[in-house]
This record gives C-alpha cells, sequence and structure tokens, in this order.
C-alpha cells in the first residue's frame, strides 16, 4: 500500500515545515519564534528528549482502524498532542492566532493561547472548533491576573496554563544580536492600560509572588491550571524573608480564602 505522491517541494517532517517557514520570514522574527535564552542548552536538551519518545508498536492488537484521540479534562482531541503558546502569531502571519485556532479546529487539536497574543481572546474563541487554552503569567498586578481568568473562562477557555519562571525574561541572544523589537502594529491584545505598557512578560512579573486565588489554582477562575516552568518540587520555595502585605500588588483582596502571595522583603 502506497499513499499519494506529495507535490514537489511539499513539506513532509516537522522539519521541512521549520525550513520552510524560515525561508519565508524576516530573519529576525524566525529567531524570534525559534531561539531561546542564553546558550540555548535548555532548548537543545527539550528538543533531544522529545528524541528519546518511541512508539511501543503491537502486534495482531484485533484492531482494524487506529484510534490516537485522547480525552483531557472532559475533551476529546484527535491526538495527544497540542500547539504550544507563542506570543504574536501575527508576526509571521496577519490572521495571527485566529488563524492558528481556525486550523487547530480542523486537525481537532487544542490551542494553547498566549497572554501576549496579539488578537483578544473573545475572537480567538469565535475562529476555534477545537479545546483552548490560556497560557497566563502571575502579574504584577494580580486584578490583571484574576481579569484574564475570567475572561478565559467566559469565553470557554477549558484550562488555564500558568506559566511561573518569567519574573524576568530570559537574555535572548539572537534577539539582542539582531536588535529585535516586536512592530508597532503588533500589540498584547488582551491587556488594556499600564499592563499594555510593555510587549514582554518581565516587565509584567510580579517577582515575589508563590500564591494568590489564581496562581494557587483556586476555584476563582473555575478552570484546571496546570503550571509551566517548574523544575523541581522546591521551585516554590522563597527566598530570603517574606512578609504579609494585604493592600501590596498581588495581593488576595477578592478570595479569603486562596492564600496570600508571598512578598519578598
Amino acid at each position: 500500500m502506497t499513499s499519494a505522491a506529495p507535490r514537489a517541494g511539499e513539506p513532509l517532517t516537522l522539519d521541512d515545515f521549520a525550513e520552510h517557514a524560515r525561508r519565508a520570514l524576516p530573519p529576525d522574527v524566525w529567531d524570534f519564534i525559534a531561539g531561546g535564552a542564553g546558550r540555548e542548552r535548555t532548548l537543545a536538551a527539550n528538543e533531544a528528549a522529545f528524541g528519546t519518545v518511541r512508539l511501543r508498536p503491537r502486534a495482531l492488537p484485533g484492531i482494524e482502524e487506529p484510534d490516537t484521540s485522547v480525552e483531557v479534562f472532559g475533551s476529546s482531541w484527535a491526538a495527544p498532542v497540542g500547539i504550544a503558546p507563542v506570543a504574536y502569531h501575527s508576526l509571521p502571519h496577519p490572521d495571527g492566532e485566529t488563524g492558528t485556532a481556525a486550523v487547530a479546529g480542523r486537525l481537532g487539536l487544542p490551542l494553547v493561547v498566549s497572554t501576549f497574543a496579539g488578537r483578544t481572546l473573545e475572537d480567538v474563541a469565535g475562529a476555534a472548533d477545537a479545546p483552548l487554552w490560556l497560557q497566563l503569567y502571575c502579574f504584577r498586578y494580580a486584578e490583571t491576573t484574576l481579569r484574564l481568568a475570567l475572561r478565559a473562562r467566559d469565553s470557554g477557555y477549558q484550562a488555564l496554563v500558568l506559566t511561573v519562571d518569567t519574573p524576568f525574561t530570559g537574555r535572548r541572544l539572537r534577539d539582542l544580536r539582531n536588535g529585535f523589537a516586536v512592530p508597532a502594529h503588533v500589540t498584547p491584545a488582551n491587556l488594556a492600560g499600564a499592563a499594555a505598557g510593555s510587549t514582554t512578560p518581565g516587565a509584567h512579573s510580579y517577582v515575589g509572588v508563590t500564591g494568590g486565588p489564581v496562581c494557587s489554582g483556586s476555584p476563582s477562575s473555575r478552570c484546571p491550571v496546570p503550571r509551566t516552568g517548574r523544575v523541581r518540587r522546591e521551585s516554590n520555595a522563597p527566598y530570603g524573608r517574606s512578609r504579609r502585605a494585604a493592600g501590596a500588588p498581588g495581593a488576595c483582596t477578592w478570595c479569603p480564602t486562596a492564600p496570600t502571595p508571598r512578598v519578598s522583603a
């Protein structure tokens, strides 16, 4: 049995698609998307880890039609993979995240939308036919974090993917060497007022936060809250002394059952 012959030059693998994108995009935009921080050792380690994954064959299982679908948080996915959050999809394509959501829907795969998306959460939800999750930072002003979580809930997003490792952003050498800056027409569509004053997450994150109504996974947003950025169990241990700060940025003032964030002295 053979499949239809591909057209000449048609991408066949993920590496093929990446090379196609690299040729099509301006070099600084490609490096922003594909690059990592520092000497990119973690990026290389992540790619190597995926390379160790193997599929175990099963002979004579009595199954005529293979089924790769899985159920996660009550939703069916066509395969146990999803589209990870990347900021500003409108950099490589004018449709931005709405275009990505539409394609994800056709594939039956989930899309994790970045807080720093170039399209609003509501617009992305309107274009989606597959599950949506929101990648969320612990913002300096906790009202911003909770407001985004509630907007995601009200728009049908099924989970929050909480990123906890960006009180400071990494030193991205490719971007520094390219002099890369997000173009003026590409903005964080879901941040308003003071929260929209910078296009990078490190400018908004609150260094001392270790808890809160969303960051602790409390029922304030009524969404499952997977976390990214923790590399070991003790990652949440605070550095130095801490103090209760009822009026400090990030303090929990709307959910008495949630722990008050620790604030570094």
